[in-house]
């Protein structure tokens, strides 16, 4: 079970359970983010989210993002191309994805 899922599997079990709005949407955001992996913190947290959905899309993107990159550098090691960093790939392949969430 992916991250997401079992966060959101969670949260829902607390909303049932909460009468009273113990966690607020801040903590709940906070939580998120923390028990996200490292390298996706460090890409998320710049972004300042407002909100779980905001963390989410920006997690959903760099996770893409990451993967293909990985991917590439793997095709291009085979093939014996270079390529460039896999940050930048990693940065023009988020840029990419973003702007079919904000489109």
């Amino acid at each position: 079970m992916t991250y997401l899922r079992r966060f959101n599997k969670l949260l829902r079990q607390i909303r049932q359970l909460e009468t009273n709005n113990y966690y607020s949407d801040a903590q709940i955001l906070d939580q998120f983010i923390a028990g996200l992996k490292d390298k996706l913190i460090k890409k998320v947290c710049p972004h300042a989210p407002a909100d779980l959905a905001t963390a989410i899309r920006h997690a959903k993107s760099y996770e893409i993002a990451i993967e293909e990159a990985n991917h590439t550098k793997l095709v291009n090691l085979a093939i014996g191309e270079t390529s460039s960093t896999a940050e930048e790939k990693i940065d023009q392949f988020t840029k990419k994805v973003e702007s079919y969430f904000t489109n």
